[in-house]
């Protein structure tokens, strides 16, 4: 059975391991909170998660723009229609722009705590994927005039790239309660990657010349694969003509134990006094080293483009469409890749936090948080506010809002149910984004989160067990009798 590259393609970019990490953060009756902060101790001695029902999590995330701020509403004889918005686009870009999106699962999971120590295991399936660009993108729409100097314009296309990678992470993670104040925690990772794409270089642009009689395109880029049972159909000249996925590849398929890699998650927690406590932790810390179904696929070349044959047929009628197919044939023939087999690395998408937390009352507290995402060639920072209240024993819940994605109505909320032997949790970082729904010709419509420019959703059961967690008592220091003279008698001699 085969697949298209584009049924691949789509698979990596709508799947991708972001949890919902601004607010699940303070949520330390939920045991999944120490996959964020390793020095994190549940509020059971043991917890047992459901298989495939403990932590399912997606995350969408642009950097950039909200739907509503590129679809419009249509005017006058489009008012039933929604346009796209360009200029609207235009004006919410950066210099490197990125949509992300993350999923995870665990498979397994459990910890327990002996004495000071807690441990916890986890196997889970991750994957993440981002596409990364440019706004010299939108120049395309610009032409290649140069209205104010007069002369040809070039657009460059540079810095696109996508990343995906999906693997299996076998965690063990350690906290030990130091003293009354300070407990550290660790968690190692063993990595196993499924499947990889990775854009190692990507240069191109369009060169326009001083009479503008042609355009040249040129484009050097490179792209290292690894995906099981990976097919290449090659033309005469040994480049690629088609990919796509042969399970009957039985000797190239996935093995596991192969593209081997490596992360930590380091983790602590200081608490000042009675009221006040500080967090800190760094996350995915790591690699993983592709060397089973590895691929380099390059392209490098340059095309010159003279314009579109826009002849008219017999009857006068010049068909638009055959001219561009003809352009879009003539680009991909140039453009073929080649590809040989390489060995690669990727690295994790490192995170890392820092925050506190002031009981306000005995069932209140309220916290702040400092996070940072290192995605490549863009750091992806956010500040998070908190309220998490604890009114009952067996309800808990956290609202949080966020500055994030140059965006400031990013409201989130996380709910705790039970405790003792079952505990549900529900977590969002954006709850207050309204749904707005697009129509297609054929009248079906499809609703999406329009005013956001995040989604992220995770939601978990846990079986709970044991004795709860003692608080630390405070150490009472016996004073230190006074010290009278000793009394020296005079020796006989």
């Amino acid at each position: 059975m085969k697949k298209t590259l584009f049924s691949a393609a789509l698979a990596l970019t709508t799947l991708g391991a972001a949890a919902q990490d601004k607010t699940l953060y303070f949520m330390k009756r939920v045991p999944q909170s120490a996959f964020l902060n390793a020095s994190s101790n549940p509020e059971f001695s043991t917890y047992v998660g459901f298989p495939g029902l403990s932590n399912n999590s997606f995350a969408y995330n642009n950097s950039s723009f909200a739907f509503t701020d590129v679809l419009k509403k249509g005017t006058g004889v489009r008012k039933d229609s929604l346009i796209f918005d360009v200029n609207g686009l235009a004006g919410q870009l950066g210099k490197i722009n990125y949509i992300r999106m993350d999923y995870a699962s665990d498979i397994i999971s459990f910890g327990f705590r002996i004495n000071s120590y807690y441990s916890h295991f986890n196997i889970s399936l991750k994957t993440t994927s981002s596409f990364e660009y440019p706004k010299g993108l939108l120049d395309l729409r610009k032409g290649n005039y140069d209205f104010e100097t007069n002369r040809p314009r070039t657009i460059d296309l540079s810095n696109l790239a996508n990343n995906s990678i999906g693997y299996v992470e076998m965690g063990f993670g350690l906290s030990k309660v130091v003293n009354e104040k300070l407990t550290v925690g660790a968690r190692l990772k063993l990595l196993n990657g499924i499947f990889a794409a990775k854009t190692s270089r990507f240069k191109s642009n369009i060169v326009t010349s001083d009479d503008f009689q042609k355009s040249t395109i040129n484009v050097d880029a490179e792209m290292l694969m690894s995906a099981p049972n990976l097919a290449f159909t090659l033309d005469t000249d040994g480049k690629i003509k088609d990919i796509s996925f042969n399970s009957d590849n039985g000797s190239e398929g996935y093995k596991f134990g192969s593209n081997l890699g490596f992360g930590i998650d380091l983790g602590g927690t200081y608490k000042l006094n009675d009221k006040l406590t500080f967090y800190g932790s760094v996350n995915d810390f790591g690699f993983i080293r592709w060397t089973q179904n590895g691929y380099r696929l390059t392209s490098k070349g340059s095309y010159d483009f003279n314009g579109a044959d826009i002849t008219p047929d017999e009857n006068g009628d010049i068909d638009f469409d055959k001219a561009m197919e003809a352009i879009a044939d003539t680009l991909k023939t140039k453009f073929k890749p080649t590809q040989t087999n390489a060995k690669f690395t990727t690295m994790l998408k490192t995170k890392a936090y820092l925050g506190a937390t002031y009981n306000a009352l005995s069932w209140l507290s309220c916290g702040a948080l400092l996070r940072g995402g290192f995605y490549g060639s863009y750091f992806d920072p956010a500040l998070t506010l908190s309220a998490n209240a604890t009114p009952f024993r067996a309800l808990a819940f956290t609202l949080t809002y966020s500055v994030y994605h140059r965006s400031m109505n990013n409201v989130g909320m996380g709910l705790v149910i039970g405790g003792k032997p079952l505990q549900l949790y529900i977590v969002a970082d954006n709850i207050l984004s309204r749904m707005v729904s697009l129509k297609s010709n054929g009248g079906s419509s499809v609703s999406i989160p329009g005013y956001t420019r995040s989604l992220n959703f995770q939601f978990g059961i846990n079986l709970q067990l044991g004795s709860r967690a003692k608080k630390q008592p405070a150490v009472e220091v016996a004073p230190t009798p006074a010290t009278t003279p000793a009394t020296t008698e005079p020796s006989s001699l």
